[in-house]
């Protein structure tokens, strides 16, 4: 008998050369030895062919999730980066004090954008409901074919049982059959294995593009009449106080990524005085920001100018 141990899809099956000697001699013998081996190569190959149709059903789901979550989180990102910029224009005052967690959002958003990507890549559901879906029309052509090729050749017999030479020729074609069933599962397993390793690839530079995105980096403060002040500046930064320092420039190192607000205190002539700014930090960038300290006339009683 032909050998009938069909694999699992993704398993290699054991091909065997398999002889007309190998059936029984008797005609009627013959003949169901041969409707045998075609129901069961046909019953495997359904069932194969069904196996890639419901990996296939839920793959597609999960690709199109993926990539719906991708492009929502990406646009989320884009809306948030844009008011962060305009809160960095001057003559908008509505939406220059904008929360220090709204820039950090964008950030985040980005950040869930690319892993809905890396896990479309990762567990290969795009390229994989594609591979699956021409996995199984291949079976489900080359069974057609066989079922027609089937057909003509029992059509042929005249309800006779079959000639040496015609039943050489139906196990020539149950081995065909068998042969191109492995292929195709032997061709998906390959492409399978090239996913698997273009997903680890992926893996990787998404670890270096995270590592990236949270880099910090060392931020300039530009205080113009900071030389003024009576007994040095205090600095905040995100509405924590970071440092005291004296003169017009201080660099604070450290500073994540993102939207950030600079408060700038001092006294000067006596007048206790404050400034704010925002800006936006890129990952591992040196960034500056300049706050404008406002300078009094006259005593501490005097007016701010």
């Amino acid at each position: 008998m032909i050998h009938t141990s069909m694999p699992a899809p993704g398993i290699l099956p054991h091909r065997a050369r398999t002889q007309l000697a190998d059936l029984h001699s008797d005609d009627e013998d013959i003949v169901t030895s041969l409707g045998m081996t075609s129901r069961y190569l046909q019953e495997k190959i359904l069932a194969i062919a069904g196996w890639y149709m419901r990996r296939n059903q839920r793959r597609t789901v999960l690709s199109k999730a993926m990539r719906l979550g991708a492009i929502t989180f990406a646009a989320l990102g884009g809306v948030v980066a844009l008011l962060c910029v305009l809160a960095l224009t001057p003559g908008r005052p509505e939406i220059q004090h904008l929360p220090v967690e709204v820039g950090q959002l964008g950030y985040v958003a980005f950040a869930l954008a690319a892993g809905c990507i890396v896990i479309d890549r990762v567990f290969c559901l795009s390229t994989g409901w594609t591979r699956l879906m021409g996995s199984a029309l291949a079976l489900q052509r080359a069974l057609a074919e066989f079922q027609l090729d089937w057909a003509r050749m029992h059509r042929e017999l005249g309800g006779q049982p079959p000639t040496q030479a015609q039943a050489e020729q139906m196990l020539l074609r149950l081995e065909e059959l068998h042969s191109a069933t492995f292929l195709v599962v032997e061709l998906e397993t390959q492409i399978w294995m090239a996913d698997l390793q273009s997903s680890l690839t992926a893996i990787h530079q998404f670890a270096k593009m995270r590592a990236h995105a949270l880099e910090a980096g060392p931020l300039d403060v530009i205080v113009s009449s900071g030389a003024l002040a009576d007994d040095g500046l205090a600095l905040y930064l995100d509405g924590i106080l970071y440092s005291y320092f004296h003169g017009t420039r201080t660099q604070l190192s450290g500073v994540r990524a993102g939207h950030h607000v600079v408060m700038v205190l001092a006294t000067i002539r006596g007048i206790p005085v404050e400034s704010t700014a925002t800006t936006q930090l890129s990952p591992g960038a040196i960034g500056t920001v300049s706050v404008a300290l406002p300078v009094p006339h006259g005593s501490s009683r005097g007016e701010v100018s």
